[in-house]
């Protein structure tokens, strides 16, 4: 057996097992609660830094959700469903027929749903028809699927990509986010918008929501609050199970303050972290975890950086310490060598 065997289980135990640490728990209690009692027409938004373990929330709260939910019966009930938003419009906009596309395939309506084509003649001619739906049609067709599998909550996971609907347009994106929102309030079902910090401000334009949105945040842990140093600790605990460090290590929380500073107190940073240190430990041939191979992976300030900046921000945004960025207005592209037509006198032509 190699002398590295342990930190193939430490890497995949790390990478396939999911750690309920507090802000977590907390964020998914929370979830739960407000996506049983959401009232009419109010939306849910979840906000938190970048593997904060939004998307691991979002899939336990389907997973509760659909606890029920027969696998045999294709249109049965279907309680929760799960779209993921993606930029697939022109230079990477977000645009409608994407979104009632992956919406549709959610549902797993028997005609849009494209997961099992084998790209016969008449599964290319059912693309044909699909790309040639109308966005109206196909919004009708989704509400009538939520109503048919009783759907009550519907998920889009990184909705921070709604600033690129539209190419980018305050009007590109209100219109965007006024038709996910009616979606809700034509069926009755529960939208949860969920993304980065920057969904923010795109949910701060949209006068649709406001005052019907409840806004849970999966904060990362602060270094200056006792019980989130208490939290990072046990997490570090939890990581440190199964590795076999140096005798000037000894675990990870022998380096916790320089740990934390270079991942901005995120959960899913740290994670990842560790998991690198050990792949470096195998490339120089290493068998134990030493403070050197932490060193040669953290992410370097100009990574780092950006991600420590959204947060911040995104923080004084919801305390209300900054206000948010105003809409950014679509310019109009000029075609190369047109000269605007100038009105001559009679005869003064060249």
């Amino acid at each position: 057996m190699s002398t590295h065997h342990w930190s193939f289980a430490v890497s995949k135990r790390i990478g396939s097992s999911v750690l309920h640490h507090p802000a977590y728990a907390t964020t998914l209690a929370r979830l739960i609660s407000a996506s049983q009692t959401c009232m009419h027409s109010q939306n849910i938004t979840l906000v938190g830094p970048p593997q904060a373990g939004k998307s691991t929330a979002l899939g336990a709260l389907v997973k509760f959700f659909n606890q029920n939910v027969s696998e045999t019966n294709a249109l049965g009930p279907l309680p929760a469903v799960r779209i993921t938003l993606k930029n697939k419009g022109h230079n990477g906009s977000l645009d409608s027929k994407s979104v009632w596309t992956e919406s549709l395939h959610a549902v797993q309506h028997p005609f849009f749903d494209t997961s099992e084509l084998t790209m016969g003649v008449e599964d290319f001619r059912r693309l044909v028809d699909i790309h040639n739906a109308t966005n109206g049609s196909m919004g009708g067709v989704l509400e009538r699927a939520i109503h048919c599998r009783q759907i009550r909550l519907v998920i889009f996971d990184k909705a921070h990509n709604l600033r690129h609907a539209g190419g980018g347009s305050s009007k590109g994106m209100s219109q965007m986010l006024a038709m996910l929102e009616n979606l809700g309030t034509s069926t009755g079902a529960t939208i949860l918008f969920s993304g980065g910090y920057p969904l923010l401000d795109t949910m701060a334009h949209s006068p649709d929501l406001l005052g019907r949105q409840r806004l849970i945040e999966i904060r990362r842990y602060q270094g200056h609050i006792r019980k989130d140093i208490a939290a990072f600790n046990s997490i570090l605990a939890w990581l440190s199970d199964g590795i076999q460090f140096d005798d000037k290590t000894t675990s990870l929380s022998k380096m916790a303050e320089y740990l934390f500073e270079h991942s901005a107190g995120v959960f899913g940073l740290v994670a990842t972290w560790v998991v690198n240190a050990i792949q470096e430990m195998h490339a120089h041939g290493h068998s134990r975890l030493t403070r050197s191979h932490f060193e040669a992976t953290r992410k370097p300030p100009c990574a780092l950086a950006p991600i420590l900046n959204e947060i911040e921000r995104g923080e004084a945004l919801i305390d209300g310490v900054v206000a948010p960025e105003p809409p950014r207005t679509k310019r109009k592209s000029k075609l190369p060598f047109r000269a605007k037509p100038q009105r001559r006198d009679a005869g003064a032509r060249l």
